[in-house]
């Protein structure tokens, strides 16, 4: 009788459960999608853009890493940096900080790495005129006027929030006499051998020398490139009045100079090969 009784009770008690859960199933809350970001971590013109707040502590990507994986891939999170940042080192392609993030061949400003866009503004400047677009010389590399990284991480890369980027002129920069530096107050570059600080000697002995002229990087009108800027001289308008560095033999107009460099200029005076211009050289002949 007791096990009649003790079944009868098990019994009991295990409907009395399924229908519980049968019943309490229904009361059950969707799972909820659950993320350790902020609504807008992906919009760009929101403040809360993954991009903002990496610039805000100062381009720190330890913390993307540890979820997202050290090559950014998925990590931990399964969740790839890499659709977006398709380029080459993924977020830490030099387009992600500074230039055209949807050109990773366009590493020089704009944009800057606060979001500069103006060539007025010291950060843009005439980045793309010297990298991309000098139409009289060969464009310059970064390294004639930046130290160049190895990798994102490398010493000296990243420095204090708010601090300027060095420029540390090149060897090509610095060919002049006198030692090449940019002043940041004037944001002009001075003593620089492309810009006019140059000296060769003539057969007679004597010298032939640039204008050493200090062009204000934020100008990007064309005025600070002109024939007679770095060698020669112009009137208060601005007008050629001679394109002969000082110290050189004769008198020669613009388009007499092919005489002497037909290599380099044409009978007009426009440059017709512009590896031969500014190239450390004489080019005669």
């Amino acid at each position: 009788m007791k096990y009649i009784i003790s079944y009868s009770i098990l019994l009991l008690v295990g409907t009395l459960f399924f229908v519980g859960c049968a019943e309490s199933r229904y009361d059950l809350t969707e799972p909820q999608e659950v993320s350790i970001h902020e609504d807008g971590i992906k919009n760009r013109l929101s403040d809360k853009f993954h991009g903002q707040l990496i610039r805000e502590d100062n381009w720190n990507l330890f913390a993307c890493a540890q979820c997202h994986g050290a090559n950014y891939a998925g990590g931990t999170v399964g969740v790839t940096c890499l659709k977006c940042h398709s380029q080459d080192m993924g977020p830490e392609a030099c387009n992600t900080c500074h230039g055209d993030f949807a050109d990773p061949s366009n590493i020089a400003p704009p944009q800057g790495t606060n979001n500069e866009t103006s060539t007025s503004d010291y950060a843009v400047g005439a980045h793309q005129v010297h990298l991309y677009g000098i139409q009289i010389a060969e464009n310059v590399a970064c390294s004639e006027c930046h130290h160049v990284p190895n990798s994102f991480t490398a010493e000296g890369h990243i420095d204090e929030a708010g601090s300027r980027a060095e420029v540390i002129f090149g060897q090509f920069a610095d060919l002049g006499d006198s030692v090449a530096v940019y002043d940041f107050e004037s944001l002009t570059c001075q003593n620089t051998y492309c810009h006019g600080n140059f000296e060769f000697i003539a057969a007679s002995g004597v010298p032939i020398v640039g204008n050493n002229f200090a062009p204000n990087w934020t100008i990007n009108d064309g005025s600070q490139a002109k024939c007679g800027t770095c060698h020669g001289e112009l009137d208060e308008e601005g007008e050629l009045i001679t394109p002969q560095p000082m110290g050189h033999p004769g008198s020669f107009t613009l388009t007499q100079c092919w005489n002497c460099h037909p290599r380099v200029v044409d009978a007009q005076g426009n440059i017709i090969d512009k590896t031969l211009h500014i190239n450390g050289e004489k080019e005669i002949f």
